[in-house]
């Protein structure tokens, strides 16, 4: 894999596959873990914005990695990726609902190997 880098205008319009862990933050346990391949449609100072196959949008950070060409496995699909353009890999870390609490919080990093 490549090194990190950060999104520049120029990375408008390619494709990105981005893996999610969320964990706990209190222990670190894995909670889940996901990849998706998205189009990034617009390029910030502080975050690209990413649409994904499903047409659902989102942010993340600039953070990204040139991709190596090659066919990439979805672990959480099954499903198979072509030569995407790029890699990005986050984790997310959950604070646990305790008894009362609405809404739980988290805050990522992002994470390359």
């Amino acid at each position: 894999m490549g090194e990190p880098r950060f999104a520049t205008a120029d990375d408008i319009g390619k494709r990105i596959l981005v893996g999610m862990t969320h964990v706990d933050r209190t222990d670190s346990h894995e909670l889940a873990k996901s990849q998706q391949l998205g189009t990034i449609f617009a390029v910030a100072v502080d975050a690209i914005h990413v649409r994904w196959e499903s047409g659902d949008e989102t942010t993340l950070p600039l953070k990204v990695v040139d991709a190596k060409p090659g066919t990439y496995r979805l672990r959480s699909s099954g499903k198979f990726v072509v030569d995407p353009d790029l890699l990005s890999a986050w984790t997310v870390a959950w604070t646990p609902k305790t008894a009362g609490d609405k809404n739980s919080a988290a805050e990522s990093k992002g994470e390359h190997e």
